[in-house]
């Protein structure tokens, strides 16, 4: 009798833990595929820039109408301000800092899925921005093709992220992927920091620094032109990025960005000069952060979802296929 209810017990408590484990699998890891309420992210790059000197163009001075490779600054604020259950209202704030005092801020707030990453419908308290995409990260595991797609904020347009390959950093594996953009810039807020209108006689004194298709549109169409010439604004960009393979955070990225006035002449669109062009890449500290902190989630993640998991489920089969035996020895 007592063998029989040692069976019973280890046969009960193996289908237990079995049951737990099933419970602790598919209950663990839907809360690590979730973007977590407390994040907080701080990333650094350092690079080069070149913008418009308006003050000397103002002045005549076409040689300095380009301040020409500055050395700047950029630091990226990623955090997230509140959440519902599946909805993160995530902000992303940029400082440009170079030399003379120059500083140029930008902000954006989405509400994002947090299963998904992409766009959510946000809580009607919240003030967001309309995107489709990507923007806080990539998904868990991204896959090693072409289909993902970025927000890109200063054209308005989802942008495809082209895989490169992969390899590693620091010992963590990574994808590479590149995002290339063009198109009319559609950012207000960067919109409204920029001259809407320029004066016929400051864009004759660009002149002699336009390239050659620029410089004979201009001189044939400036005569018959207005004292003040419409001004809009054309962005082109590239994004590269190395992604965690494991959790789809960004630990690597350098970002080409140019902004390019464009002269309304009639009905005719005219390239004029650069009003900035950024080239950064991300600095060595913070790369080793973002290492070092997806390298810490990973093992979580790993205990989590697979160590934990066959442990329980290999007791579990144990003391089954135990109890099982006992009865099978007592017959």
């Amino acid at each position: 009798m007592r063998i029989r209810k040692s069976a019973a017990v280890l046969s009960t408590v193996g289908v237990i833990l079995l049951a737990c484990d099933a419970i602790f699998y598919f209950g663990a890891l839907p809360a690590f595929d979730k973007l977590p309420g407390n994040l907080d992210i701080t990333m650094n790059y350092e690079g080069r820039a070149s913008m418009l000197n308006s003050e000397a163009l103002a002045a005549g001075d076409v040689s300095h109408a380009m301040l020409e490779n500055l050395p700047i600054t950029v630091q990226r604020r990623m955090y997230i301000s509140s959440t519902t259950s599946d909805t993160a209202i995530y902000h992303e704030e940029s400082a440009i800092a170079g030399p003379n005092g120059l500083t140029l801020k930008g902000t954006h707030v989405y509400a994002v899925d947090r299963h998904s990453l992409g766009r959510a419908t946000a809580p009607s308290d919240a003030t967001v921005e309309e995107h489709s995409g990507l923007t806080v990260a990539f998904p868990i595991d991204p896959p090693a093709d072409d289909s993902l797609q970025l927000w890109d904020a200063n054209t308005q347009n989802p942008t495809p992220a082209k895989y490169l390959g992969s390899d590693t950093i620091s010992g963590r594996d990574v994808k590479r992927y590149v995002m290339t953009t063009e198109g009319p810039l559609a950012d207000p807020a960067l919109l409204q920091s920029l001259p809407p209108v320029l004066p016929k006689a400051v864009v004759e004194l660009m002149l002699p620094v336009l390239s050659v298709e620029s410089r004979n549109a201009l001189e044939t169409s400036l005569p018959a032109a207005g004292d003040m010439l419409p001004i809009t604004y054309r962005s082109s960009g590239k994004l590269t990025l190395g992604v965690d393979t494991q959790l789809g955070s960004p630990v690597d990225g350098a970002q080409q960005q140019t902004i390019t006035a464009v002269a309304q002449v009639g009905d005719r669109p005219i390239d004029l000069l650069p009003m900035m062009v950024t080239d950064v890449k991300i600095t060595e500290d913070s790369r080793n952060a973002a290492v070092d902190t997806v390298r810490s989630a990973g093992r979580k993640l790993t205990l989590v979802t697979i160590v934990a998991p066959l442990v329980l489920g290999f007791i579990g089969v144990v003391l089954v296929l135990g109890g099982l035996g006992i009865n099978r020895r007592r017959k």
